[in-house]
């Protein structure tokens, strides 16, 4: 991708963000009538996109998954919607936020990134590499035999939840999906990621 290909990537999220804020006041929602509900992956890095979200909505409800889904069950997803401000229409106005993280560095590599204090390069998002190498290695069907049901061995229960939330909607939206190229292995990962898988 190169430097000047990154460039156009920022300008264009940064574009994006705007736009999306003026599509949303368009309906009425605003930083004084809506609460927005965060859900991005627990990463240190995803600050600059709730900062920007927070900088609209105020203060969000936050529940951070691993891979941005959604794992905080009923309990959650009931406390978050009632947290809005209620309008003079009786309305609640919620704004929904969730995504994962990709890292991009500055020579456009994708999956890896440098962070402060730390030596080499080190890899984003290490939940979605370690998923990914998962289903690649034990296949889809294997993956997650039955929803609702995790590993709870070793420390791979984020992992196993994601996988059971990912593989059963690519079984049924894609039954033919084909996992993307990727290393088979842990010890074929690029150096920065070998340890999150």
């Amino acid at each position: 991708m190169g430097c000047g290909g990154l460039q156009r990537v920022i300008s264009s999220t940064i574009t994006h963000t705007y736009s999306l804020e003026q599509a949303l006041y368009a309906f009425g929602f605003t930083g004084d009538n809506t609460i927005a509900c965060t859900n991005l992956c627990r990463d240190e890095i995803t600050i600059t996109v709730k900062n920007k979200i927070e900088n609209v909505f105020g203060s969000s409800f936050n529940t951070n998954g691993l891979g941005g889904v959604l794992t905080c069950g009923v309990t959650g997803i009931k406390a978050g919607l009632s947290h809005s401000p209620i309008c003079g229409s009786g309305k609640e106005r919620y704004v929904f936020f969730s995504m994962p993280h990709i890292s991009i560095d500055a020579a456009g590599n994708v999956g890896t990134i440098s962070r402060p204090g730390r030596a080499g390069d080190s890899c984003a998002c290490g939940a979605l590499i370690g998923s990914l190498v998962q289903i690649k290695d034990a296949g889809l069907a294997a993956s997650c035999k039955k929803p609702g049901v995790h590993d709870y061995s070793g420390m791979w229960v984020g992992v196993s939840v994601f996988n059971c939330f990912v593989v059963p909607h690519t079984q049924k939206h894609s039954p033919t999906t084909q996992i993307p190229s990727f290393p088979s292995s842990s010890s074929a990962l690029p150096a920065a990621c070998a340890s999150r898988a």
